[in-house]
């Protein structure tokens, strides 16, 4: 009791009780955040003869099977189609959840920094959101990923989470993407993802009507499939050159920055016509167990080279063999004998000179060869660039020096 009444003759409590009692009232009847705000899970850009088409996939708080709802609008410019966008929505754009930013395919050759530097500026949209460019224009993927909503619409960025072990162009979010774009080297690689069609079977009728749903054109004949569209995620990137697409390299390419890259853990590679102590004119596939990748830039005189050195551990995961014998099916020995070792080196060596010689034809240093340049030899870097007629084309007198050392695992 005595407890009680210091209590209640103390006047900071009342001060406490009027603020619960003035504020409690209002948090009841306070809606949703979802309510007010329109969640934007993906945002798309893509360039229209109005200026730019803006597309987001906005979550919804439904019990059903579709989550996500597709809107769109089109303006001028890109500031003024979003706040075209919320009124539209008659709610304000939230892109604290945002997991992409697609930028159709368009676009990509018009400077996207213009476009990127308002999410840095508006600072509403987190750094970690991926950067994609879509092979088409950004709406027809949304609208793919609306159509597939339960299979796809919260997974990209999961997807391409994975990828970032196999794939060299996989982790583009909006943080690297400045960081490369203001780098010395101001090229990067950002990775593509595409729509294909995708038969689906229809289920049966259950009756003879002959009237038709004029509203459901997606509606099929008993036995009848039915077309959607599905996402791809296949390895695909594009080459980024001070904030426009330059080109998109092949996959042999793509398979050498796969091998030079340190982020990259994982992936495989086939040889074939193999013949050795093991297998007569085999086809044969390595995973790769490990891999070291180390890259140092230095002078000789006045002349700059870049030394690259690789490392594999690799494991023999598939094999076929025009011979079979039990050496060739002997799970407790390596594999990596002179003959393959000979022609890992010409597969792997062969897709990273194609990077080098391709990097040099186009001045695109998607390798960061001037940022290595800048840290570690910048005194001799600044007069090399100095004694250039065209400091963009540094590339052309840098020598690369490229050696690979690979050893088998049991």
């Amino acid at each position: 009791m005595k407890r009680l009444k210091r209590i209640f003759s103390n006047k900071v409590f009342y001060v406490f009780l009027i603020f619960i009692v003035a504020f409690f009232p209002s948090a009841i009847y306070l809606g949703a955040e979802i309510g007010s705000t329109a969640v934007g899970v993906m945002i798309g850009i893509d360039k229209v003869e109005e200026g730019v088409e803006v597309s987001i996939l906005e979550l919804i708080p439904e019990k059903s099977g579709k989550n996500i709802k597709l809107s769109a609008v089109k303006e001028e410019d890109f500031s003024e189609a979003i706040e075209k966008l919320s009124f539209e929505l008659g709610k304000k754009v939230g892109l604290a959840h945002c997991q992409a930013v697609v930028l159709g395919d368009e676009i990509m050759y018009e400077n996207i920094v213009f476009i990127l530097d308002y999410f840095m500026r508006a600072n509403n949209l987190s750094s970690n959101a991926l950067i994609i460019n879509s092979e088409t224009t950004a709406r027809e993927l949304f609208e793919a990923i609306e159509e597939s909503s339960q299979d796809i619409a919260l997974t990209l960025q999961d997807r391409v989470a994975f990828d970032n072990k196999y794939l060299f162009s996989a982790e583009m979010n909006l943080e690297t993407f400045f960081k490369d774009y203001l780098s010395d080297s101001n090229s990067l690689l950002m990775p593509i993802v595409s729509i294909e069609d995708s038969e689906s079977s229809s289920s049966s009728g259950g009756g003879g009507s002959d009237s038709e749903d004029s509203g459901s054109s997606s509606s099929s004949s008993s036995g009848e499939s039915s077309t959607k569209k599905k996402l791809r995620c296949e390895g695909r990137a594009a080459i980024v050159k001070k904030g426009i697409k330059v080109r998109e390299p092949s996959k042999e390419e793509l398979d050498g920055y796969n091998y030079l890259g340190k982020n990259v853990e994982e992936g495989n590679i086939h040889i074939s016509n193999v013949t050795d102590e093991n297998f007569t004119n085999g086809d044969l596939d390595f995973q790769i167990f490990n891999k070291d990748v180390s890259k140092k830039v230095k002078f000789d005189g006045e002349n700059p080279y870049c030394e690259i050195k690789v490392d594999f551990v690799l494991k023999l995961s598939k094999a076929s063999s025009e011979t079979y014998n039990t050496q060739s099916l002997d799970s407790t020995k390596q594999y990596v004998t002179p003959e393959v070792k000979q022609k890992i080196e010409e597969e792997v060596g062969g897709c990273i000179s194609l990077v080098l010689s391709e990097i040099k034809a186009n001045n695109t240093d998607t390798l960061y060869i001037a940022r290595d340049f800048n840290r570690f030899q910048h005194s001799k870097w600044k007069k090399y660039l100095s004694n250039l007629e065209n400091e963009d084309e540094y590339l052309q007198g840098i020598d690369f020096r490229v050696s690979l050392e690979i050893e088998g695992k049991l």
